[in-house]
């Protein structure tokens, strides 16, 4: 809980506290003594009144002021050679604009009139920024400095991102049709030999920062750190056309992909003799 909302729960027990009090030194149950005795207590110092005063307020006491710049963002980042904005982005400029092409008019960019939104383009930077590092350099105290925005601000651009892509997922992330896998095979028999190949899977591990906190030793993976297993198709030219993720990092390779829908129907997916090219796990 945050600072605000455990004063909020220490001044709801005071009220609790008060009133079981009156109770007990009270004489009778008369409402008319209650109605006298309620306004003396009617001050700003009464629970009641500094509930209403927390509840009014975003922060329990006064924040500290930081200096902030969104220049780096604004001004600086965008106009950076290729490899720098690859560092800072972990994508080529053309593939960045790509997506903000693709994400720019989402709902979710839109959706406060009375304080209008900052620009996609600038919220995309921010969660790419942040997407580019693991644990405490992903935190929101580095982000937030590097980036000139709030702690809050971080978690709220990283969620509208999210969000936005994950609209995208049934238009970029779907099984090729049997027209469009019989191109695949062809490519790849042209290029590496195989026939009737229509792809190439694997097993990944999606790193988790820390142990969870239920059933965490299921979590920890081969690799001695905490995760999700994930399995993942893709096609000759590297393009991610199914993924099943969600199985704890103890998973097996094979017992993931196995509990798929791929492997349970593979009809629905495969034709004739293709197949994926994958290894031993």
């Amino acid at each position: 809980m945050s600072a605000r909302q455990r004063a909020i729960k220490d001044v709801e027990m005071a009220m609790v506290v008060e009133a079981v009090d009156q109770l007990l030194s009270s004489s009778d149950s008369n409402f008319s003594d209650d109605e006298d005795s309620s306004s003396d207590r009617d001050d700003l110092l009464s629970p009641l009144s500094i509930r209403a005063y927390l509840e009014g307020t975003r922060y329990a006491a006064a924040r500290e002021s930081l200096p902030k710049s969104k220049d780096f963002i604004d001004n600086i980042l965008p106009y950076y050679p290729e490899a720098r904005f690859r560092q800072h982005t972990r994508m080529s400029k053309s593939g960045f604009n790509k997506i903000y092409m693709l994400i720019k008019d989402e709902e979710i960019f839109t959706n406060n009139s009375t304080c209008p939104q900052a620009d996609p383009r600038f919220q995309l930077f921010v969660t790419l920024y942040r997407f580019g590092f693991y644990g405490n350099a992903a935190g929101l105290g580095p982000v937030s400095s590097h980036c000139g925005i709030g702690y809050g601000t971080v978690n709220l651009y990283t969620a509208r991102v999210i969000y936005a892509l994950l609209g995208l997922e049934p238009d970029v992330v779907k099984w090729p049709d049997a027209e469009e896998r019989r191109e695949i095979s062809r490519r790849i028999r042209e290029k590496h030999g195989f026939p009737s190949c229509v792809g190439f899977l694997d097993g990944t591990i999606v790193p988790l920062h820390q142990k969870p906190a239920v059933h965490g030793e299921a979590y920890f993976t081969r690799k001695y750190n905490y995760g999700l297993n994930a399995t993942i198709i893709c096609d000759d030219r590297k393009r991610i056309r199914y993924v099943l993720c969600g199985f704890t990092g103890s998973a097996h390779d094979s017992r993931v992909y196995g509990s798929s829908k791929m492997a349970i129907n593979p009809a629905n997916y495969f034709s004739d003799d293709e197949y994926l090219l994958a290894d031993s796990a």
